[in-house]
Formats: structure tokens, C-alpha cells, sequence
């Protein structure tokens, strides 16, 4: 009850400062009511306040830099090197924040999420080097040990990387996504690994392109983490037993791709000119896309600017204007790199579909989740748009559903072509 009193109060204040003062100063206020729950020093709070507002009205520079005064005060919180870490991989520089993590961690701060962000799996590093060890040894933290369980699936030791997966059913954290890697797991277990895909993709591995001999390619347009949720080597046996050819793109500017990519150069016209030349150079007549989350409404967009064959998107975003993103919250600053990026117009897919009647479109969605179902909703109209509704009442997104036989829904869109 006591609880339930703080949160309607505290509710309360921010909408009564948000109609007096704006929203940037709730923002700032709500960053504080949770670091005075917290038992932060008092002599702290004016910074913690302007950095909060520095970040809400888009200045990361002065925001970055009270926090770098707030992590110099509380050397020990992880508070600190992860606000400056998610502005950094907002800002489009995941080696930044990928180095201020690192830091944190070296001095002793200890935090899952600052753990689960570091890419331990790169060449040389320990998860590469001990992984089942690791695995083994009862001391290891959950988000080492998922990246571990990820090392050894995408090298083939599957009987280890389930053994470590198995650790993590019961973690608060993690225990979905082990969940989910367990299913994908069976799929990479009957359709085979491929030795050529990284466990997830870096900055230090920007691309794949998997050759088969198929006439189609397909583009698919990997998350900000690297992965589709899953690890490559289950995207790939999500795909089924005789994928197309396959162009794995990851985003290393951190905006869906629609900053262009490593393997292209930057820009997303010039990514399109990328895709095209390369359908070329292999021999693909056709070419399909496939995306999740934020990158679906890239696949989207992609396909139709491709004239693509079929588009397959998961829980896609469909329109990316302004008045959208504020709604969904979104950082100022990614809202003002989407700008610099694409025109308002190009930023909503509506008005494309409606207009095209060439490109087919499977999209999946959480019918469950008011935003993902309001988001299908909008292009249910569109020429071609087929809509497969998955009921999901505890979490956004449906992928688990796809890796469970017999929905297989995806490869059955790769079958129909």
C-alpha cells in the first residue's frame, strides 16, 4: 500500500511540474525522485538534475559531462557509466560506449547490465578464450556465462552452450533470453551451424554474406546489439534447411541502419546502392529483407526502395516521423540524427505502400502489445501487407514463437518464393 501511495504521489508531482514547467523538467524530476530513493548524497542532486535536463532538451555534450563529474564523485555506481554508455550508442558511437564501460568495470564497478553490454566474446578476449570454463566455473556472472553459452553455439559445441544456457532459466535478468536461445538452439541443431557467422556481430565484423545457390538474396537488417535476438548461426537455421543467398548487415552507426552501414559506406541511399551492386555481382534476380523491432521498419522501407520480392518483418516500427517518436520517447538525440538521416516523409511507410502493388509483406506482431498492434494496424490497408497476429500478453516481442515447430512461419515465406 505504502508503495502503491509513493507511486500515485510521485505521479502526481511530474504531471503538475510537467504542466507548469515542461516536460524536460520532469524528465529531470523524475531522474531525481529516483536517485533521493536511492540515498544519493544531497550536495549531488543539482547535478544530477541538469545533466537529466541537458539530456532531455538534446544536449549530450553537457549532459555527458555532469556525468562525468557525477562518476568522478561516485566512483563505485554503475549509475553513471551507464547513462554515458546509452548516450554514446544513442549518439551512433558504440566503440565510445563500449570503452566506458570497460573502464567502469576495470575500477570495480559490478552491475549485470554494464556486464551483459561489454562484448567479452571478441577475439582474445576471455569469453573467446575459456568459454566452457567459464560456463563450468560456479562463480561466473549470468550475463559472462549467456555470452559464453552464445561463443559456443556459434562454434558448434551445442551440448556446452545449452549447458550454460540451462544456468540461466531461473535468472531475473536473462532467463527469457536463455529461454529463447535454447529454441533457436533445436532449429541450429536440425538445420546445421555455419562456420562462417560470428555468435553476434561488432564493429569488428560489420557484414556476412553467405552464398547458396539460389537466384534470391536476402538482406537482413540485424539489431544494434549485433544479434536478431538470438545468435547468427540460429538466424540462420531460422531461415530453414535451403536459405537463399544471405547478406547479414550490422548497425554500427546505431540508427536502424538508416545511417548506412560499414560494409557500404554511410548513408542510407548509398546502402541501397550497396544491396544492388551486390544482387548483381552474385547473380540474385530477386531480393528479399527481413528485420525486427526498429530495423523492420528498415526492411520495410528497404524492400520498397529495392522493389523487393517479399519483405519479412517482426514486431516492426512503421513510421518514424517526429510526433511518433516523441510519443514512444525516444532520446532527442537519436530523434535529431533520424532527421539528418531521412526526410519527415521518408520516415513514414504508409504512404509507399499504399502506393506500390509489386512487393509482398509477412509481418509478425504481438497482437497483445497496444503499441506493436497499433503499428501493424496502420499498414493493414496496404496492398499486399499480410498481417500474422501472435499473442504475447507479457512482453513485446514474438520471436520465441517463431522458433517453436510447427509455426516455422518464416521459412514457409522463404518456401513460397
Amino acid at each position: 500500500m505504502v508503495h502503491q501511495i509513493r507511486v500515485f504521489l510521485d505521479r502526481v508531482l511530474l504531471g503538475l511540474v510537467a504542466r507548469t514547467l515542461g516536460r524536460h523538467h520532469r524528465s529531470a524530476l523524475s531522474a531525481l525522485i529516483s536517485c533521493a530513493r536511492s540515498h544519493y548524497a544531497l550536495v549531488l542532486f543539482p547535478l544530477i538534475y541538469r545533466a537529466q535536463l541537458h539530456w532531455s532538451r538534446g544536449d549530450a555534450e553537457a549532459a555527458d559531462l555532469l556525468w562525468q563529474r557525477l562518476e568522478s564523485a561516485m566512483p563505485g555506481s554503475s549509475l553513471w557509466p551507464l547513462a554515458r554508455a546509452n548516450a554514446a550508442r544513442l549518439s551512433g558511437d558504440l566503440v565510445a560506449q563500449g570503452e566506458i564501460l570497460a573502464r567502469a568495470q576495470a575500477r570495480g564497478v559490478r552491475d549485470p547490465m554494464i556486464e551483459a553490454s561489454i562484448d567479452s566474446s571478441r577475439p582474445g578476449g576471455k569469453v573467446a578464450a575459456d568459454a566452457r570454463a567459464l560456463i563450468d566455473e560456479t562463480s561466473t556472472p549470468p550475463a559472462t556465462v549467456f555470452q559464453a553459452s552464445i561463443h559456443l553455439s556459434a562454434d558448434g559445441q551445442l551440448t556446452e552452450a545449452r549447458r550454460g544456457l540451462d544456468r540461466l532459466l531461473s535468472d531475473p535478468r536473462l532467463g527469457w533470453e536463455a529461454q529463447v536461445q535454447l529454441l533457436a538452439l533445436d532449429l541450429v541443431e536440425r538445420f546445421g551451424t555455419v562456420s562462417t557467422l560470428p555468435g553476434w556481430f561488432s564493429p569488428k565484423r560489420g557484414s556476412a554474406l553467405i552464398r547458396t545457390d539460389s537466384d534470391t538474396l536476402l538482406v537482413v537488417f540485424l539489431q544494434p546489439g549485433g544479434t536478431f535476438g538470438v545468435s547468427a548461426n540460429a538466424i540462420h537455421a531460422l531461415l530453414g534447411a535451403a536459405p537463399p543467398n544471405i547478406l547479414y548487415l550490422y548497425d554500427s552507426k546505431a540508427l536502424f541502419h538508416l545511417a548506412g552501414t560499414d560494409r557500404f559506406g554511410a548513408g542510407y541511399r548509398e546502402m541501397i546502392h550497396g544491396i544492388r551492386l551486390c544482387a548483381a555481382e552474385i547473380g540474385a534476380k530477386r531480393i528479399m529483407t527481413f528485420g525486427r523491432c526498429a530495423p523492420g521498419f528498415t526492411a520495410i522501407k528497404a524492400g520498397l526502395d529495392l522493389a523487393a520480392m517479399r519483405v519479412i518483418a517482426i514486431s516492426p516500427v512503421t513510421t518514424m516521423v517526429t510526433s511518433q517518436m516523441s510519443e514512444d520517447a525516444r532520446a532527442p538525440v537519436l530523434q535529431r540524427r533520424l532527421a539528418e538521416a531521412l526526410s519527415e516523409h521518408e520516415r513514414d511507410v504508409l504512404p509507399q505502400l499504399m502506393q506500390q502493388d509489386r512487393t509482398s509483406f509477412d509481418i509478425f506482431y504481438n497482437r497483445a502489445h497496444r503499441r506493436d498492434n497499433d503499428y501493424a494496424q496502420r499498414i493493414a490497408a496496404a496492398q499486399r501487407v499480410s498481417l500474422y497476429p501472435l499473442d504475447e500478453p507479457d512482453r513485446r516481442d514474438p520471436i520465441e514463437r517463431l522458433l517453436v515447430p510447427p509455426l516455422g512461419r518464416v521459412s514457409n515465406r522463404l518456401d513460397e518464393t
